[in-house]
């Protein structure tokens, strides 16, 4: 036999008389952090982040505090505009695709001309119309 009301639920007020209603109880935060000032170590001004570089810059004695990680995406400026990830970005542009409307959602999508179903990557329907044929360039 199952509990009523369930434990994380209290008891809250309703606008039809005689009627008891429950709602969830709010959730404590205990996990909640300080605010951090961080201060430059050698003259005490603000620090802030550098986009650049990620790491902390004094904004008064130019103080740099290098990050304790790598940072995250640093490796795609060496990535990007290579020959290889330029012939990997132009397959498959310039064939003919087949323009869908999601009949669920409303999203366009373009499969191959070869294709015969698709699933819709929003909402997951395969219920679409044919719009025309189109060729990507």
């Amino acid at each position: 036999m199952s509990q009523f009301p369930p434990p994380d639920f209290i008891l809250t007020k309703s606008r039809i008389e005689g009627i008891e209603i429950y709602k969830p109880a709010p959730m404590e935060d205990d996990h909640h952090q300080e605010i951090v000032d961080y201060k430059c170590p050698q003259c005490g001004a603000v620090t802030a982040y550098s986009i650049v570089d990620g790491g902390l810059k004094c904004t008064h004695c130019e103080f740099y505090e290098a990050p304790e990680k790598e940072t995250v995406g640093r490796g795609a400026q060496q990535f990007e505009f290579t020959l290889e990830t330029m012939e990997r970005a132009i397959h498959g542009w310039g064939e003919a695709r087949k323009a869908l409307e999601c009949q669920n959602c409303g999203a366009e999508i373009t499969i191959p001309v070869e294709a015969m179903t698709a699933t819709c990557p929003f909402c997951a329907s395969i219920k679409f119309i044919h719009r025309y044929a189109s060729q990507h360039n």
